[in-house]
């Protein structure tokens, strides 16, 4: 959607054709059942869609000035603690990832200005996923979202000195050449109405249409768990996830997007966990459901899951 303000004469004229909010609503709700057995099947299916799979945390115990805290509302909250034997640091954490345009993790920091040297070494890492980091990071806020500005803007009889990005009285920040644009990072939770204003070499100054940014916190699905199946070892070839839209019935509607799982290794208790970050954030924004089945090398199938639902 393009806003603009029109120039009047010695007046600079300001467009806003781009802002793109950081993340959108995303939630995720988690199904537990049996499925009925059938002739040649029986698939009992504990399938959850989450962020990362992890331990339950514990109260951080980091000494002054560190503090630990999760960014960004993992799904299993982390912990952190510190052994001043080994002057060594353990963190527990989980979330979605640190990519694009918000992060989930858990944060062990302490609140510094100025210019600050880092020296830090990861003495192990144990993956709970693929996906799963670990390393030295300088956050500029403890929000997990970012708003990427631009504007257009030109004055007819003279120059453009700066445009200027604010969210209602607050400046953002100031760009001096085209193209005009702001990465705002840190941004909480709220809705915010942000303008550009565009002054001249004159000094004269035009502002932008309002648009209105909305940011909420967000718990989107990365990672699918369920229970193998109990043909795993015999009958089961591979695993298929299905994505339907939200209300459709799974029996007889077609996916909005299936992905095979291939046959994944089942741990100690049976469970199996797959990340499909890529595979769940390629889906246009919408409510889904989500379900997973076995297939047969005669191309036979189990019954589906129940479905999960979530929101991209």
């Amino acid at each position: 959607m393009l806003y603009t303000t029109a120039g009047r004469s010695g007046t600079p004229a300001v467009s806003l054709p781009e802002i793109f909010p950081g993340f959108g609503d995303r939630h995720i709700k988690m199904h537990s059942t049996n499925l009925r057995r059938s002739a040649a099947w029986t698939l009992p299916f504990a399938f959850l869609l989450c962020t990362a799979i992890a331990p339950a945390a514990q109260a951080d115990t980091v000494p002054s000035p560190w503090v630990g805290r999760d960014i960004g509302s993992p799904l299993v909250s982390g912990d952190s603690s510190f052994d001043p034997a080994t002057n060594a640091f353990t963190i527990t954490a989980s979330g979605s990832d640190i990519w694009g345009t918000t992060d989930q993790f858990h944060f062990v920091y302490q609140q510094v200005s100025g210019d600050v040297d880092i020296v830090a070494r990861v003495d192990s890492l144990l993956h709970a996923d693929a996906w799963s980091k670990a390393g030295v990071m300088i956050h500029s806020s403890l929000s997990p979202a970012t708003i990427s500005l631009a504007a257009s803007a030109s004055d007819p009889d003279g120059t453009v000195a700066r445009v200027e990005f604010h969210a209602g009285s607050t400046l953002l920040g100031t760009d001096t050449t085209a193209p005009y644009a702001f990465s705002w990072t840190g941004v909480p939770a709220g809705s915010y109405t942000v303008t550009a204003i565009v002054y001249d070499n004159a000094g004269a100054s035009t502002t932008s249409a309002p648009i209105t940014v909305s940011v909420v916190s967000s718990t989107a699905p990365s990672t699918a768990s369920f229970q193998k199946s109990a043909e795993h070892s015999t009958l089961v070839v591979s695993y298929l996830l299905e994505v339907f839209a939200a209300g459709a019935n799974p029996d007889n509607a077609t996916p909005a997007s299936a992905l095979n799982l291939g046959k994944p290794t089942p741990d100690a208790s049976g469970l199996i966990t797959v990340n499909q970050t890529a595979f769940f954030n390629a889906l246009p924004p919408g409510s889904y459901i989500a379900t997973v089945s076995a297939a047969g090398s005669s191309g036979s199938s189990s019954p589906r899951s129940v479905p999960a639902s979530f929101t991209r």
